[in-house]
């Protein structure tokens, strides 16, 4: 699947793969890798996708790959009725500066 990120004109394959109870999403953008990965918790109130670590070489920093690939968590988990719970740093930050994707962060309780 082809994801956009906010930056102009960028446009990465970003594949996702699935073991167990997570996954990962990945790119590889000029032979270097995106990556953010996750686990899926089932609760009372649904799926909560724990996202927990997202890796971005450094050649590539600056160019929206790390927002696409939270880009395409965002557009999952709102076909899967997932919510995110996002334990990794750039996930959250992303996230909050995003306010169109805050219907699918975690909400407080069980």
């Amino acid at each position: 699947m082809t994801d956009t990120s906010t930056e102009p004109g960028a446009v990465f394959d970003i594949e996702r793969e699935r073991s167990g109870g997570g996954g990962r999403y990945w790119t590889l953008v000029d032979g270097r890798t995106g990556l953010l990965m996750y686990e899926d918790e089932k609760t009372p109130n649904g799926i909560r996708r724990n996202a927990y670590s997202t890796r971005v070489d450094s050649a590539l920093s600056g160019r929206g790959v790390g927002l696409a690939l939270v880009q395409r968590l965002v557009e999952d988990a709102r076909e899967e009725r997932a919510s995110i719970n996002p334990q990794c740093s750039f996930v959250r930050v992303m996230i909050g500066r995003n306010k169109d994707w805050a219907d699918v962060l975690v909400e407080d309780g069980p």
